[in-house]
């Protein structure tokens, strides 16, 4: 059955520039074919020009036969005179058959050729098992660095996450100190003064003098007391006759320094 690939015993330079190959989706790059085919087409140009050359040679070198005489000498106007039958030549052996001569030089270009495309298909894919020796390497260490660094800043995360706990712990028992001085002063405080209030309210409630009076403002004998003061000018702040100071305890001061420590 014929297919694309069919072609003469033995192709012409011509038509070995013209071939023309069916397209596929992977396979050897075609300028490098179609650069392969010019020199296999100038080898066999060089080879049909050797062969017709040989033959001339050949041709030139072979004896005429009586008859290619006779018309050659017909043609030139001589008279022939008959002569006797020239002696037979010893034979020889026969000339080397051109065709077969420039076939296997043929075969012999094409064999070339074959091991130089398998030569060149064994370098190419030795390079291509390099490049993805190489880049498979890269990935590797790409991936082994990223894993590296990603486990860097994982334990970079969990120290500062430790850290911050840690120092939210301190800052929280440190106010929880803080809140208890404060809740111990607090009610310090409020003893104290619930102390001063009962003195207070004692005073107040105590009566001075031997008969519960002041005697200073007794009523005289005209039923009028002896000074008679305007209360819109009476001293707010003055100790009445007959009172005295009630003695207000020192009170702490009440420890409200909030500002952080400062680290060791």
């Amino acid at each position: 059955m014929k297919n694309d690939l069919d072609m003469p015993l033995l192709p012409s330079a011509e038509q070995i520039r013209r071939r023309e190959f069916a397209t596929v989706r992977r396979g050897y790059d075609p300028d490098q074919v179609r650069e392969y085919l010019q020199g296999v087409a100038g080898q066999v140009e060089t080879l049909e020009r050797e062969l017709r050359d040989q033959r001339k040679e050949a041709k030139a070198q072979r004896p005429p036969t009586p008859g290619e005489s006779l018309a050659a000498a017909v043609t030139a106007g001589q008279v022939m005179t008959p002569v006797p039958p020239a002696a037979t030549p010893a034979p020889t052996a026969p000339p080397q058959d051109p065709y077969e001569t420039i076939a296997k030089r043929f075969a012999g270009v094409l064999e070339s050729a074959d091991k130089e495309a398998a030569a060149a298909l064994a370098q190419a894919k030795a390079e291509a098992d390099r490049v993805l020796q190489e880049a498979r390497s890269e990935a590797d260490r790409i991936k082994l660095d990223a894993q590296a660094r990603a486990e860097q800043a994982k334990q970079q995360g969990t120290d500062s996450l430790a850290e911050a706990k840690r120092e939210a712990e301190r800052i929280l028992g440190s106010l929880s100190d803080r809140r208890e001085v404060l809740m111990t002063q607090m009610h310090d405080m409020q003893s104290k003064l619930l102390s001063v209030a009962k003195e207070l309210e004692a005073s107040i409630d105590t009566p001075e003098g031997p008969e519960g009076g002041d005697p200073e403002h007794a009523p005289s004998e005209s039923g009028t007391p002896d000074d008679v003061v305007d209360p819109r000018y009476e001293d707010m702040w003055a100790i009445p006759k007959g009172k005295k100071m009630v003695d207000i305890p020192d009170l702490a001061t009440l420890d409200v320094d909030f500002e952080e420590e400062h680290r060791d």
